[in-house]
């Protein structure tokens, strides 16, 4: 992301979280690539979220992304983004941010069925890692160095391109029987 701003932020979000490899740790079909406002059901005011997309079940996913230089999302901030996904009546929410939550947010995410996620504030289309639970996922252009955590082991691996596209389609349906 050349110029780091938001609107590159969320675009880039959207296309890596549509990446293949990424999509299986999230339970989602596709993430679509546009702003969109949905009406809410109780309140009937249109909620804007940065992104949004269904799960295996067709239901619908709110993804709200926040571009921080530094600082980590508060409270009040998953909160009112807890409040859109139950009033635009989607199943769950998805945070993507630069610097993660407070651990206040991290309470109402959990609460709320949020997934965090944290992109890493320079990424780019061809070099990113995305943070997510228990899990990273990086690509680097030239040589890919393979980071994977599993509970109280982490290891280090080099892989070519072709043999980490091999790994993590093996780890994917392994974790995901449907997929093939």
């Amino acid at each position: 992301m050349p110029n780091n701003n938001s609107q590159e932020y969320e675009n880039l979000t959207r296309e890596i979280l549509n990446d293949d490899r990424i999509c299986p740790y999230l339970d989602l079909n596709r993430i679509e690539a546009e702003k969109c406002s949905f009406p809410g059901k109780k309140t009937g005011a249109n909620w804007e979220v940065d992104a949004f997309g269904y799960d295996l079940d067709g239901e619908l996913v709110l993804i709200e992304c926040k571009h921080y230089k530094k600082g980590k999302l508060k409270q009040n901030q998953v909160g009112g983004f807890a409040y859109t996904i139950q009033d635009v009546g989607a199943k769950r929410g998805i945070i993507v941010t630069t610097f993660g939550l407070q651990s206040g947010a991290i309470k109402v995410a959990k609460a709320e069925n949020i997934t965090l996620i944290r992109l890493d504030y320079n990424s780019t289309d061809k070099d990113f890692t995305v943070h997510l639970v228990n899990r990273a996922v990086i690509q680097r252009t030239d040589q890919f160095n393979s980071i994977s955590f599993s509970p109280g082991i982490a290891r280090i691996k080099k892989y070519s391109q072709e043999e980490l596209l091999k790994r993590m389609h093996e780890d994917s349906s392994r974790d995901n029987p449907e997929i093939k």
